[in-house]
């Protein structure tokens, strides 16, 4: 593969594409069977390693694409800037167009190629729709990134009602499955792909007087353990990223400060850039579901 891409820039689609004398050729240089060539697996995860190694070699760099669903100035921004540093074109989903729009001029200006997309992420039925219009604008999804502010606050488990997980279970259950469902195709056919989550705290660690958010996110935490062990053999990895500090400059951290909430005051604050490095370490050694930040204490 090494001597064709050098000589056609591009990959051969199967081992019949190259002519069987330099087969021969390159097998005797090597020392290795002529025959171990039609062996070759064109499926599995050897052949992305070589792939990605021969694109290194000669300075080339897959042209990929990742989508932020929930994109705001924190997280979503920062996530956006890690991806794009490894080459990554990002498509930007929010419901409100002005902050989105601003959010695509920043990361242009900065240089990144990103374009937006306004949705409505509570309506898991809009999501096929969306899903094309960012495949006709990029052409492929190779990442998704789902972190949407949940609607659903904290509620003490005794006073919870059915009609409060009703209203949060489209945003944080029912959407994410329509969109792993929208891109799983593509996904299965390239055989490889990535889901990546972000929930808060308590879908790990739940406790009193915090419920209602808590159980719909580890509803999406279970699902996502369930999907990476049915997934993972077929070259795509889900993983979820359970954030137990407020985010610096995000909604969250604003309304909790003027809140003037003393316990909200004593949680740890953690950097968006820092987390956006925690999701593309999981992304790249995929050796792992779930990361907690920072780490919560058992017992």
């Amino acid at each position: 593969m090494l001597k064709f891409f050098e000589v056609e820039a591009r990959f051969p689609e199967d081992t019949g594409k190259i002519p069987g004398p330099a087969v021969s050729y390159v097998a005797q240089r090597v020392k290795v069977p002529a025959e171990e060539w039609s062996a070759y697996d064109w499926a599995g995860r050897a052949i992305k390693r070589h792939r990605m190694e021969i694109r290194g070699a000669f300075g080339f760099r897959e042209c990929t694409e990742e989508d932020i669903f929930g994109a705001g100035p924190g997280l979503g921004a920062s996530v956006a800037r890690r991806f794009a540093s490894e080459g990554f074109r990002v498509a930007l989903v929010a419901r409100r167009k002005d902050r989105l729009d601003a959010l695509v001029d920043q990361l242009s200006a900065e240089g990144i190629e990103a374009a937006g997309f306004t949705a409505d992420l509570s309506a898991p039925e809009e999501i096929p729709g969306l899903i094309e219009s960012i495949r006709a604008r990029f052409g492929r999804i190779d990442v998704i990134e789902y972190g949407p502010l949940p609607s659903v606050g904290f509620t003490p488990a005794a006073q919870l009602e059915p009609a409060t997980l009703v209203q949060g279970m489209p945003l944080l259950v029912l959407t994410p499955l329509a969109v792993l469902q929208a891109v799983l195709p593509e996904w299965k056919e390239r055989g490889d792909g990535a889901f990546l989550m972000t929930t808060g705290a308590t879908a790990v660690r739940p406790r009193a007087h915090a419920s209602g958010v808590g159980p719909l996110m580890a509803a999406a935490r279970n699902w996502l353990y369930s999907l990476n062990g049915e997934l993972a053999e077929s070259g795509i990895y889900a993983g979820t990223l359970s954030i137990a500090a407020f985010i610096t400059g995000s909604e969250a951290e604003r309304a909790a400060a003027a809140a003037g909430d003393p316990l909200a005051a004593a949680q740890p604050r953690v950097d968006p850039a820092y987390l956006a490095s925690l999701y593309w370490d999981m992304y790249t050694k995929r050796d792992r579901v779930e990361e907690v930040h920072p780490n919560l204490k058992t017992g």
